[in-house]
């Protein structure tokens, strides 16, 4: 064994420290991921969790392949879409293929040749019927309640927690007012056009980007609470050529406050630990670990990881519209991560609305880091 080999921490010596850059034609490199000697293939979690080869991410490269010269049909388009785009192994591949990429060109690819997911068909519907994606929020309004239309800072939902967790976005409101920070906030906030892209329907989502885009006019920074939306509009909006201004994630913001000073917390005695679950979207796409860590230290809480933790995260199911795409399969995946971290004794805490929603439906409750700290405010919200 060599020196540096000896030196490598273990299960790592074929992971990537940091994904290789976007293709600018992600479906360019699905004959190389068809044919490569199946490294990959520990890292998938919807492999693992369902137990079905065709979803590996090389049997899903040798799909787009081959329906890129035969034409797509429903089955190759379902099975090319068996992705949850958590990214685990595009660090586990050595060439450098980008599989969450790819199978969402693949799902691009195949709207423009005439064959949609029902997912997609569905929402396509909806934009049309409502302009939205979304099919309503009856918490929008008690969200933005409150908000500052001419506030430099934005707050910014998403559909996860408009939708699933207006929870979360509650303890955001009172973290900015404890913190002095006012805030635009929107009742009839835009989609950001994850979504819709996620389904392959690339046109509806750079006009619902655009909409949104304009009511951020203006804003000197937005605060995304959700990982998603975060990832859009970091990812594709410049490539749609649609500006935003600098964004930061909502963990990120609130690791920002505390060590400035604005936010003043309650520390807890530690007698309660929690089992923290790093969101793949946050953790991998974003490169955002330390924040969330940083809070939980400064809320005294004792942390316990399960073994897939940080950039080796396991994903929860919930990403990419892989629940839209295979409600089944994404609920093994989330019911895998949940089994994982039952086992840590604690209660759940994340930062990603979408993965807790996953979790929370498999069994294992899950929090938002920014409900926690929201707790334990040492003065009331103003």
């Amino acid at each position: 064994m060599t020196d540096l080999a000896a030196a490598a921490p273990a299960g790592t010596g074929t992971h990537r420290a940091e994904l290789p850059p976007r293709a600018d034609d992600p479906l360019a490199l699905a004959p190389l991921c068809a044919s490569c000697p199946k490294l990959c293939a520990p890292s998938c979690p919807v492999q693992s969790a369902t137990g079905r080869e065709a979803v590996a991410p090389w049997r899903i490269s040798a799909t787009v392949r081959d329906a890129r010269r035969t034409g797509w049909t429903a089955e190759s388009l379902h099975a090319a879409s068996s992705c949850t785009g958590c990214a685990g192994c595009t660090h586990a591949c050595l060439p450098g293929v980008r599989l969450p990429e790819e199978s969402r060109a693949a799902r691009a690819d195949a709207a423009a040749a005439g064959v949609l997911l029902p997912a997609a068909a569905a929402l396509r519907a909806r934009i049309v019927a409502t302009g939205s994606p979304r099919r309503g929020s009856p918490a929008a309004g008690e969200l933005a309640v409150g908000g500052d239309p001419s506030a430099a800072t934005a707050l910014f939902f998403g559909c996860p927690v408009q939708a699933g967790r207006p929870s979360v976005g509650l303890a955001a409101r009172r973290l900015a007012a404890a913190a002095g920070t006012p805030v635009r906030c929107s009742a009839d906030e835009a989609c950001c056009g994850g979504a819709a892209l996620d389904l392959g329907l690339v046109t509806e989502a750079r006009d619902l980007a655009v909409r949104c885009a304009r009511q951020l006019t203006g804003a000197d920074r937005v605060v995304v609470l959700s990982p998603g939306c975060a990832r859009t509009m970091r990812d594709d909006w410049p490539e749609w050529g649609i500006g935003v201004p600098p964004l930061t994630t909502g963990v990120e913001w609130l690791a920002a406050e505390l060590a400035a000073g604005r936010l003043s917390l309650h520390k807890d005695d530690g007698s309660a630990p929690v089992a923290w679950h790093d969101p793949c979207t946050l953790a991998r796409l974003l490169d955002v670990r330390d924040a969330p860590r940083s809070v939980l230290a400064a809320l005294g809480l004792g942390v316990r990881e399960p073994v897939a933790t940080g950039l080796h995260t396991r994903c929860a199911g919930g990403g990419q519209a892989y629940p839209l795409v295979d409600a089944a399969g994404a609920a093994q995946v989330a019911g895998q991560r949940a089994a994982e971290l039952g086992v840590l004794g604690a209660s759940v805490v994340s930062a990603c609305a979408q993965a807790e929603l996953m979790l929370t439906a498999a069994g294992a409750p899950a929090r938002d880091i920014l409900e926690v700290a929201a707790e334990r405010l040492s003065r009331p919200a103003v």
